[in-house]
């Protein structure tokens, strides 16, 4: 009889992935990329080094990731406003408003994520996530394109201008 994981060891495997990527996130957000070392990761997540690369097969897989889930989690909450009830202004200005008290509130993990010079597989998922903002090749899917749609649609085009 073949091994199959049970729900249960499923989900303990899901909880140590995330406790691995939460703490490069803690690690990251206090020093940047170059404090997150793997060692210290793993002390930070209360797991052995070796855990860390049964996860992920390198330090920059790991960073990518994590920079992967903080954007898509940015993502959502600036997605979560632009889809609010509130006027079409009123949500332009929440949604500049919001994503910049939360980097200012954050702003070394911020800077880490958007600036500070990184590994190429961190680099690489930069582009693929801002290819995706900006949507990629078919800007109609793209959130930021998206957005801008609905704004000029509601006669925002001046403010949308403004921000350029």
């Amino acid at each position: 009889m073949a091994y199959r994981r049970t729900e249960r060891i499923e989900a303990r495997l899901a909880d140590t992935r995330a406790a691995i990527l939460k703490a490069a996130r803690g690690i990251v957000a206090e020093g940047g990329f170059q404090e997150a070392q793997v060692a210290v990761v793993a002390a930070a997540a209360g797991v052995a080094t070796g855990t860390v690369y049964r996860y992920f097969p390198s330090k920059a897989d790991l960073l990518a990731e994590m920079l992967r889930m903080i954007c898509a989690r940015e993502i959502e909450v600036v997605s979560a406003i632009a889809e609010s009830r509130a006027p079409p202004a009123a949500r332009f200005a929440d949604a500049v408003r919001v994503f910049a008290q939360r980097a200012l509130r954050g702003s070394r993990l911020a800077y880490a994520n958007i600036f500070e010079p990184a590994a190429p597989e961190v680099e690489g998922a930069r582009l693929e996530i801002r290819r995706e903002l900006a949507g990629g090749a078919a800007p109609e899917v793209g959130l930021w394109a998206q957005l801008a749609g609905r704004w000029q649609q509601a006669g925002l085009a001046p403010l949308l201008g403004a921000c350029r």
